[in-house]
């Protein structure tokens, strides 16, 4: 296994969690361990193991996808397919090493063949071309995010959105559908615009600038997110309880992503968050048992965002 990725993604999970106090360290152990035996339980029944696997795949596929540092990887580091192996296998493992005990033990070599084929595609984030140049007049430039983030991945986000649509009437299907959503969406937030833009909005007062942001993401994501989960909600009332808490946990999600953006804001610049822990901020968004982690990540992220929002007065 080569540890040189893994270093580099430890380091930013030290640097991010630097103010963490004893306390904290010992609730995270316990998290961990916490975890282990959750996944135990669910990758004990046939069924919720598959969604468990597949869930893993697809964070570790948005993962591959995403990375802003793949042109780097692939052409200046020795070996990049066992640098990329090595980094997905070791973040895997606490999520996958509750297989191996039960009969579900084959998921723990399906995820190491998929680390491996995922890290030898050759997959480089496309810049150059711009579609959608009149997508401006539906969404203002002061939702840059959004905006940029559509023109990116328009294509993903229409085959999802058609496919929600299309089989609203599936149990649980948009749930689903737009928990992929929300996998795009995170990426939303990892451009830092200029200091002459974000001095249109940003008045000095850190805390007011996150929740004005943050409304204005929160009408978008409404808009796009209620009428799926309705549609749904009208053919599965059985099922009316997990609707409100799945919109509540990915609102979470938008929020933890908006406010890392800012805990680590650089003019012009893509900001490489640690993508280990926004993995777990999805991850959590599904798992009832994990829910705690991404509301604890959101006002973790929300007190480093106003202090480093502070320095820009």
């Amino acid at each position: 296994m080569d540890y040189t990725l893994i270093k580099i993604r430890l380091e930013q999970i030290n640097r991010e969690s630097g103010g963490l106090g004893p306390f904290y360290i010992l609730l995270f152990a316990a998290g961990i361990i916490y975890l282990e035996y959750a996944l135990y339980l669910l990758y004990s029944d046939f069924n919720k193991s598959f969604w468990a696997m597949g869930l893993l795949c697809a964070v570790l596929l948005s993962i591959h996808l995403s990375r802003g540092d793949s042109r780097f990887v692939w052409h200046h580091l020795a070996q990049p397919q066992r640098k990329l192996f090595s980094e997905y296998l070791f973040f895997s493992l606490p999520f996958i090493l509750a297989a191996l005990p039960t009969w579900q033990f084959w998921e723990f070599f399906a995820c190491i063949l998929f680390c491996f084929c995922l890290a030898h595609w050759k997959v480089y984030r496309s810049q150059k071309r711009i579609y959608w140049k009149n997508l401006g007049k539906i969404i203002p430039a002061k939702d840059f995010e959004w905006l940029s983030g559509v023109r990116k991945h328009w294509l993903a986000l229409s085959i999802l959105f058609i496919l929600i649509y299309s089989f609203c009437w599936v149990r649980a299907l948009p749930i689903i559908g737009l928990w992929f959503v929300t996998l795009i969406f995170i990426n939303f937030y990892t451009e830092g615009e200029s200091l002459t833009v974000i001095r249109l909005f940003y008045k000095g007062n850190p805390a007011a600038f996150l929740w004005k942001k943050l409304k204005r993401s929160t009408v978008i994501f409404t808009m796009l997110y209620l009428p799926p989960l309705l549609l749904n909600l009208y053919f599965h009332p059985d099922i009316w309880f997990a609707y409100p808490v799945f919109f509540a946990m990915e609102w979470v999600v938008l929020a933890y992503s908006i406010f890392a953006k800012y805990s680590i804001y650089r003019p012009n610049q893509v900001l490489k968050g640690n993508t280990v822990i926004q993995s777990l901020a999805l991850i959590g968004a599904i798992f009832p048992f994990l829910a705690p982690l991404p509301i604890f990540l959101c006002f973790w992220y929300y007190a480093k965002a106003k202090k480093h929002l502070a320095l820009l007065r």
